[in-house]
């Protein structure tokens, strides 16, 4: 048996929403909204090319990791999240989050 297409499951969905009870909408959003973050990222990280040309399946990293990363606040790491020379940032929804390799390049311009 040969797996569903993306519209396929879209359409099962479309069926299997209508029983679904108007109290229960704002969980089902909030759920539709995490699996829109996890499309996103796959999505990403397939574009990322590798040093030999390939894709690069990195993890990307949320805030907090990269205030781990450079060693300072997170409310730092927020702050450089939201400035113009501030290092780049992936925005998916109301999700924010700094591929690796593009935060290492960041700091290496960083450096005097």
């Amino acid at each position: 048996m040969a797996e569903p297409t993306y519209m396929e499951l879209i359409e099962k969905l479309d069926l299997e929403l209508s029983k679904i009870s108007p109290t229960q909408c704002p969980g089902l959003l909030g759920e539709l909204e995490r699996l829109k973050a996890v499309v996103w990222a796959r999505v990403l990280k397939s574009d990322m090319p590798s040093e030999d040309g390939s894709a690069q399946m990195q993890d990307l990293l949320d805030i907090p990791d990269v205030a781990k990363v450079l060693n300072i606040p997170k409310s730092r790491a927020y702050e450089l999240s939201r400035q113009q020379d501030g290092f780049p940032t992936v925005r998916i929804g109301k999700y924010v989050r700094v591929h690796p390799s593009v935060l290492d390049q960041w700091v290496k311009r960083q450096t005097r």
